[in-house]
């Protein structure tokens, strides 16, 4: 990346759960690693709203999409359109590149939630240049709200198990497909009985094509291993050596959201082991 030092841009937090975790001001994990490249590049970064409130950052464990929650970065009078364009593709590039490292890497994808807003003019950009019209970012702040009224609907639903309360969503989506129980060891989060009630969703489970469970929550405090500070204020990414330290994310106090039955789970310990089936009583 180039380096583009000393200027101005704020990002709009957007908590995806707001109806049923309100109060936090969200970013999600891959903004985070964004806002860490610009600050570590010489820029001021505000997340907006700016009242005082700590930032606090969603983490999806297992969930392979990047950037699916809208990000509306706008950049300061001064700035060039082009020269902002030029930095955020760049840092697009290397989150991506870093999320895919085990992977050749050719090109980046296209992320179709990330708007630039020049403050000067109030016009916008797609991250890579391009302009847009202001009906095309009232689109995906649409389709971002009816996505966020959509997991407020699923959360609603109540479980006819007592046991098994916790709802279990496919794959980080809105869509709630059983119920489980869930536990804290001293070794993490355990759950010992789950029950799918979406058919589709138990087929995949018996055919391995979707192997484990997954979490979403929300971290609240997390300390960087790097520098010991918190890891919202560092400019330390979790993955990258730094002087022969691996960075390593510590969180230590979180808000759980739910849990997700996932085709590819992050841990290798979550992964299912079917013992037997039984279908409750309802």
């Amino acid at each position: 990346m180039n380096a583009t030092t000393g200027s101005f841009y704020s990002i709009q937090a957007f908590n995806p759960h707001e109806a049923t975790h309100p109060g936090h001001k969200v970013v999600c994990e891959e903004t985070l690693t964004l806002i860490k490249l610009l600050r570590d590049q010489g820029n001021q970064v505000v997340v907006e709203p700016d009242d005082g409130r700590p930032v606090e950052y969603l983490f999806r464990k297992g969930f392979n999409e990047l950037f699916s929650d809208p990000l509306v970065i706008a950049f300061g009078v001064g700035v060039a359109s082009s020269t902002a364009a030029a930095l955020i593709t760049g840092c697009m590039k290397w989150i991506w590149q870093h999320r895919r490292r085990e992977h050749i890497v050719k090109s980046a994808p296209t992320f179709t939630n990330v708007v630039l807003k020049n403050k000067g003019d109030e016009s916008l950009f797609l991250y890579t240049g391009e302009p847009l019209e202001p009906a095309a970012l009232d689109n995906i702040l649409s389709l971002a709200n009816r996505r966020r009224n959509e997991f407020k609907f699923a959360a609603a639903q109540r479980s006819p198990f007592p046991e098994m309360a916790v709802p279990i969503f496919l794959e980080h989506t809105t869509r709630l497909v059983g119920w489980c129980d869930l536990n804290y060891r001293d070794e993490g989060l355990y759950s010992e009985h789950c029950y799918f009630f979406d058919n589709i969703a138990l087929r995949k489970v018996n055919r391995g094509e979707l192997r484990g469970m997954s979490i979403t929550g929300i971290a609240q405090e997390s300390v960087c291993s790097v520098c010991r500070k918190s890891y919202v204020d560092c400019n330390h990414v979790s993955g990258v050596s730094y002087d022969s330290s691996l960075c390593v994310n510590e969180i230590t106090r979180a808000t759980l959201i739910n849990v997700n039955l996932v085709s590819k789970p992050i841990n290798e310990d979550c992964y299912l082991q079917m013992i037997s089936r039984i279908s409750p009583s309802v």
